[in-house]
């Protein structure tokens, strides 16, 4: 492929400007945040096992602290 072809090919992400490498990652974290809390919140309810809830728990709040530190390198100034 040839270099200006590279560049104008909106299916590299690589070399799209003003895009942070790391973006494909944030609907990644949005997701596990999501299964992180409904599981949360189910496991709670069920009373099922305090180990699934606790790590359910540390993945929401890790992804939540994961999108936070993404927001704050890759905001605009």
């Amino acid at each position: 492929m040839t270099e200006e072809r590279a560049m104008n090919d909106p299916s590299n992400l690589s070399q799209a400007p003003g895009r942070h490498p790391s973006a494909a990652l944030r609907p990644l974290l949005w997701v596990l945040l999501a299964v992180g809390i409904a599981g949360n919140v189910v496991v709670s309810r069920t009373g099922v096992n305090v180990i699934a809830n606790v790590m359910l728990g540390l993945l929401a709040v890790g992804s939540a602290a994961a999108l936070i530190v993404q927001h704050y390198k890759t905001r605009r100034r």
